[in-house]
């Protein structure tokens, strides 16, 4: 998992999309975002989970990464460094 002080957004994304963090992770990451100044009602909604499944997260780690600034990307997609 990222540390506070290491956090990177596209990093978290591509983690994430290739399977690298667990659902139940994303809500402290969500919780550095905003530490971080990024905000949104997804990043929040997300932050307040408590050890969501695949279930529960539906849309919200797309759209929380929507309110980082990031595009959105699926695993078809080149990473492009």
């Amino acid at each position: 998992m990222d540390s506070e002080a290491n956090f990177d957004p596209e990093v978290l994304q591509a983690r994430w999309l290739l399977g690298g963090v667990r659902p139940e992770e994303l809500p402290a990451q969500a919780e550095v975002a905003l530490l971080h100044g990024y905000d949104g009602p997804a990043l929040r909604q997300l932050s307040g989970l408590t050890c969501p499944t695949m279930r529960d997260l539906k849309t919200l780690p797309g759209r929380a990464f929507a309110e980082m600034g990031l595009r959105s990307l699926d695993k078809s997609q080149p990473l492009i460094c």
